[in-house]
């Protein structure tokens, strides 16, 4: 790819911050072989709306990447990628979701039916009247 290959995807990059920026900020980069504009979540409390609001600007689907799955600090985690083409340039968003709990702390408190509702990006978001609501009492 030469510098002038480039430009495709940097405009395309431009574009979509400036026309959305109501999006969540990503770390961008374009990939030099195949011109792949790609943009990673890091440090996000909520790396499933982030994945749903690019997917609903750019098209596509978030799809889990079962070969990328690890755990740390109780935690279960795996990558979740939306690939799709938006101004002609191949674009893939990239986050890493909590999953699963392996340690006893995190598991409190957290109903296992509702898991699937925090964790998988790959199925929409349910509208606010149909979540759950939780109530916590706290002794005084």
């Amino acid at each position: 790819m030469t510098t002038r290959e480039q430009m495709g995807p940097a405009m395309a990059l431009v574009d979509l911050v400036q026309s959305h920026p109501e999006l969540p900020v990503l770390e961008w980069r374009i990939r030099p072989t195949s011109g792949t504009l790609t943009g990673d979540l890091y440090a996000s409390d909520h790396p499933c709306a982030a994945l749903h609001a690019y997917a609903a600007v750019l098209g596509g689907r978030p799809e889990p990447d079962e070969s990328a799955t690890f755990e740390s600090s109780g935690l279960v985690r795996r990558m979740y990628r939306l690939t799709t083409t938006w101004h002609d340039v191949q674009v893939q968003v990239s986050a890493s979701v909590t999953i699963g709990l392996t340690g006893p702390r995190w598991a409190e408190g957290l109903a296992a039916e509702w898991r699937h509702l925090l964790s998988d990006p790959a199925e929409p978001p349910l509208p606010m009247a149909l979540r759950p609501t939780v109530q916590v009492e706290v002794a005084a």
